[in-house]
């Protein structure tokens, strides 16, 4: 029974440790409700580890600006318009147009209290901005009950080509050929198990009845 619980526990490991290769950071939400990336925090609060991401291929999301950590970000807009598009075609057609009109005024008004220093805006669309922050800035916006979610910009869009898709099918076909490998190794070591017990039963009952 020992064994069999030993077995167990090496198959269950084995299996996450094939499917979860890295540890992702977690989305929070701030007391008014804005989600964030936990990461993000913590790269403020830590240059060391502000540092180390920086120095990754491909990162994106941090900047050193006078020995101050900055952020880029995507700020989406919580929807307090309460506009509900339903009806016709084009009475929802109006409604969405409606819709977009209340975001866009509202981005602006926003954008108004955040330009100036510790804040740079990258652009913005009908229901988000994108923007270069400071830690004091970030801890405003997270707190802004008129936002939804600040979503970090880490890395650089990745473009996958025929090669990448290959590479990654062939990936997870190796990782099922070796997950069904090792719950069959479990199944004959139990079956051996069983039927050594058995075998054990067995020759207990035939000494007793001679």
């Amino acid at each position: 029974m020992v064994i069999k619980r030993k077995l167990s526990f090496i198959i269950l490991f084995l299996f996450l440790i094939s499917f979860i290769s890295v540890a992702s950071s977690e989305m929070i939400s701030s007391p008014a409700g804005v989600t964030y990336d936990s990461d993000l925090l913590k790269a403020f609060e830590n240059k060391n580890f502000a540092n180390s991401l920086i120095k990754q291929e491909g990162f994106i999301g941090l900047e050193i600006i006078n020995d101050q950590t900055w952020a880029r970000v995507s700020v989406t807009l919580r929807d307090n318009s309460g506009i509900i598009v339903t009806g016709t075609k084009e009475e929802r057609r109006e409604l969405v147009l409606k819709k977009v009109e209340w975001t866009t005024g509202e981005i602006e008004i926003i954008l108004k209290d955040y330009l100036g220093e510790g804040f740079i805006l990258r652009g913005n669309s009908s229901s988000s901005f994108g923007a270069l922050v400071t830690e004091e800035r970030f801890n405003q916006l997270i707190n802004d009950t008129r936002i939804d979610s600040v979503n970090w910009i880490s890395n650089k869009p990745e473009l996958i080509d025929a090669d990448t898709t290959t590479k990654h099918y062939l990936i997870w076909i190796y990782l099922s050929i070796f997950i069904v490998v090792l719950l069959a190794i479990f199944f004959i070591f139990y079956k051996k198990m069983h039927s050594g017990k058995n075998k054990s039963k067995r020759n207990k009952i035939g000494n007793k009845k001679t």
